[in-house]
């Protein structure tokens, strides 16, 4: 065997063809990218083997070979592998003008009628809002593993 057919053979038993392209550069996979702390999935698409590996590699993102829906999605990181999961419907309710039952790790947004944006410090307690315009008000309540809640409260004048 000559050094040109030993150097063709050892790139092809280690996943290179003759242009010294890998074959994972050919192969396609699913992937996810998440917040390793909260489980939050933050990306999810297909990119080539390679890709994900090189990411895998150079950045300090954490990622899971699959996909994913953000919003609907989350990585469960209980166990001693993270898994994807399907979140949960979010716990919080509105009850008049006092909001309940979000987890302490919620965030919680109001945006007023003329669209101002405030985030209300809750502790994981319940809220009881104290509206200055009349109009519509709309509660937001973020929490990993649940889904957003979304929540109206018309304000009469």
């Amino acid at each position: 065997m000559s050094a040109k057919q030993r150097r063709l053979s050892a790139f092809q038993r280690n996943g290179f063809d003759r242009s010294g392209r890998h074959e994972d550069w050919d192969r396609v996979t699913d992937w996810l990218r998440y917040d390793a702390v909260t489980g939050e999935v933050l990306e999810s698409g297909v990119m080539p083997v390679a890709g994900v590996r090189h990411l895998k590699e150079t950045k300090s993102w954490a990622y899971l070979p699959q996909s994913a829906k953000i919003g609907t999605h989350y990585i469960d990181l209980s166990g001693s592998m993270p898994r994807r999961r399907t979140r949960s419907a979010c716990p919080a309710q509105v009850s008049g003008h006092v909001l309940f039952g979000q987890p302490a790790s919620a965030r919680v947004t109001v945006v007023d009628p003329i669209g101002d944006v405030a985030v209300i410090d809750h502790g994981g307690v319940a809220v009881e809002f104290e509206f200055s315009l009349p109009g519509t008000y709309v509660i937001r309540v973020e929490s990993v593993p649940h889904t957003d809640g979304v929540y109206r409260v018309e304000v009469a004048p």
